[in-house]
This record gives C-alpha cells, sequence and structure tokens, in this order.
C-alpha cells in the first residue's frame, strides 16, 4: 500500500510538533510496510497574522519558512498568502452571519486552509488519473490519503491496523466535535482517495453551503460527508494544537490520550481542570468520552487489533524538547496535566505569548 500524507496549512510551530509527526505517524507507517510520499502545501505571507479565536498574531519576521524541509516532502508548494486572499471576498461567505463572530478573521483562516486542502487533493487526483495501478517510472498512484495539519502534538501512534480492517471507510478523530452528533472532527482524515478526495476538496461547496446555513468547520464536514454518504467511522487518534509560540492550545491541555485512557484513567478529571473549564460531572471539554457517530473505541482497538501490544517509547530525533519529554515520561494523567499548565506558563514567563507579563518578579520559573 501506498499513501499520500497531505500536510496543509501554515507551518507556525513544526519545530515543536515534528518528534510528534515523525514517531507517530511515519513510523507506524513504516512499521506496517507501507510506503508513504509527503506532499505539503503551506503559506508565505507578510506582516502579521491574526488568530483571533488563540489571540494570537504571528509575526513574518519571526516564523522560518524553511521548515518545510523537516518533512522531507516528495512535492512542495509554497502559496503567496496575500495573493490568494485578494481572490478571496470573505464576506460572500458570511450571508448567514459569522459564527465565531470576529469580523470574518476565522472565516478567512478557514478558507485559507481548505485551499491547502484541495491543492494537496488535486496532486494526488492527477497523478492517480495520470499513472496506472502498477509502477511507472519512479511513481507510484496512491491507495490511500491521509490528511494532516503540521501545527499540532499527535500523542499516540497512529493506528494503522484499522486500515485493513475498515478499507472503505473515511476515518476521523473522536474528539473536538458536538456529542449532540452532526459534527466530525476537521484537522485529521485518512482513507481511500474516493471519500478522501471529497473530504479534501469541500472548498468547492463552501459558497453554496454558506448562502443557506451559517458557516462552522465541524458542522460543514458532516453535513457535506453525510450528503455524499460517505461511511465515516471515528478512530481514537488524539493530538493538540500547538500555538506559534509553543504552548498547548489551553482546551487541548486535557485531552486524554489513547494510553492514558487504555490505563482507565477515564473517570479522573482534576477538579481545577472542571473549574477551568466548567465541565460538569461526567462529561469533559474535548467530548471524547461520547458517541455520537460509530466509531472504534479504545476497548474496540485492544480487542481488534495488536495496537498496545506493539506499542513502544518513541524514538525522539534531536533535538528533544520539553514538550516532548511530557509523553515520555511514565507519569499519570493528572501529574501531565499538571505539568503542561506549568509548560505553558514558563513560556508565559519568557515573554513568548502574546499579552504575557515579562516581568521575572511574578513569575516563578
Amino acid at each position: 500500500m501506498h499513501i499520500a500524507i497531505c500536510i496543509f496549512g501554515l507551518l507556525r510551530s513544526s519545530h515543536y510538533t515534528i518528534n510528534s509527526y515523525q514517531s507517530h505517524i511515519i513510523q507506524p507507517i513504516v512499521d506496517a510496510g507501507f510506503t508513504y510520499e509527503v506532499l505539503l502545501h503551506d503559506y508565505k505571507f507578510s506582516g502579521t497574522q491574526t488568530i483571533t479565536r488563540n489571540n494570537e498574531v504571528i509575526d513574518s519576521k519571526l516564523v522560518d519558512f524553511t521548515e518545510w524541509k523537516l518533512y522531507e516532502p516528495s512535492y512542495y508548494f509554497e502559496e503567496d498568502q496575500d495573493k490568494f486572499d485578494r481572490t478571496v471576498n470573505v464576506s460572500d461567505y458570511l450571508s448567514h452571519g459569522d459564527y465565531w463572530e470576529n469580523d470574518g478573521v476565522s472565516m478567512k483562516n478557514h478558507i485559507r486552509a481548505l485551499h491547502s486542502l484541495q491543492h494537496l487533493s488535486h496532486v494526488v487526483a492527477e497523478r492517480n488519473t495520470a499513472l496506472t495501478s502498477t509502477k511507472k517510472g519512479n511513481s507510484k498512484k496512491f491507495d490511500y490519503v491521509i490528511y494532516a495539519r503540521p501545527d499540532v502534538y499527535y500523542t499516540n501512534d497512529l493506528p494503522v491496523q484499522l486500515i485493513k480492517l475498515y478499507p472503505n471507510k473515511l476515518l476521523l478523530p473522536d474528539f473536538h466535535r458536538s456529542c449532540e452528533g452532526n459534527e466530525y472532527n476537521d484537522r485529521f482524515a485518512m482513507g481511500p482517495p474516493t471519500p478522501a478526495l471529497i473530504y479534501g476538496n469541500r472548498i468547492d461547496y463552501l459558497l453554496k453551503y454558506s448562502r443557506h446555513k451559517a458557516v462552522q468547520s465541524e458542522s460543514f464536514v458532516y453535513d457535506l460527508l453525510h450528503e455524499f454518504k460517505i461511511p465515516v467511522l471515528e478512530i481514537p487518534f488524539r493530538f493538540q494544537r500547538i500555538r506559534f509560540s509553543g504552548s498547548i492550545h489551553a482546551r487541548d491541555i486535557s485531552i486524554i490520550t489513547v494510553y492514558e485512557q487504555q490505563k482507565d484513567y477515564t473517570e479522573y478529571i482534576p477538579l481545577f481542570i472542571k473549574y477551568i473549564f466548567q465541565i460538569e460531572s461526567g462529561s469533559d471539554s474535548n467530548h471524547i468520552g461520547c458517541s455520537p457517530h460509530m466509531r472504534v473505541s479504545v476497548a474496540d482497538l485492544q480487542r481488534l487489533t495488536d495496537y498496545f501490544m506493539n506499542h513502544k517509547k518513541p524514538v525522539l530525533h534531536q533535538p528533544i524538547i520539553e514538550l516532548d519529554l511530557l509523553y515520555q515520561e511514565d507519569i499519570t494523567y493528572k501529574q501531565r496535566i499538571e505539568k503542561s499548565f506549568q509548560y505553558n506558563e514558563r513560556l508565559a514567563c519568557r515573554g513568548n505569548l502574546r499579552g504575557a507579563n515579562n516581568s521575572t518578579s511574578k513569575c516563578t520559573y
């Protein structure tokens, strides 16, 4: 099996996340005996870029636009974000209001991400159209497609065993969607080319969709896949969004890893986490505990595959950073949460976060 790994979006924190990508995506694919190619699309921009929902401003002067080399892609395209933005009238997509309520800033970022996805989807489709199923020259058809963001820290091995168990399904993460249903996590996907390319080309349907309903990213991907009758299965594959500064997105700190869940920490959420995120008893802010759609649970993964028997501590590439160490130590869920908050606080004290108080007299780290 030959897999296209499509890395899309802005490379804002790759030097923090690259070890998790190599150890939790690439290594399981190699261990399974599959071959792969990395296809990468990103943006280069000038000035500053605002991520309003994260209260984050990225200064282009501080961005290393050569970080794409960390992924060793066989295909790479860097797009001028300023030029692309001039081709899009964001207000066209807001006829039913701005779900994020930030004057179209999040909508613009969403459109950029979907365009990046589509660019890579076209590369996959063109390769497969041009080639027969047999190897021709140094190129091979893609039998499977993975879409992955570069700005997230992957906390467990990709369950590649599920590819053969569910060869015709689109596999999506089992968190960060509503427990009421009608939403899918839109930050990662993997599946055979036919359903994967519908997922990857969904920008084609965004404008028409926006004329009938306010765009919310998780609802949009659900509605589109439902309309095309794409068979979807949620899988236990977890990750945390990492900001430009290296800090963990506040909501994502409490995401329980698959290994922690397998050790039966699922019912234990520290009281201070419940207070911060207003988590009701028996629920969780990342919606891992609910099952609004068909899913492979952690228990299913243990029952159906050799996933946990084959698990080993990842071999990290140099340089190993503080973020990597949070998942190397043999600690409990509670301890990891506490260490994660301390990690974010240290970054804030070093002045790496927008709006951080740089007075060392108020820092304890």
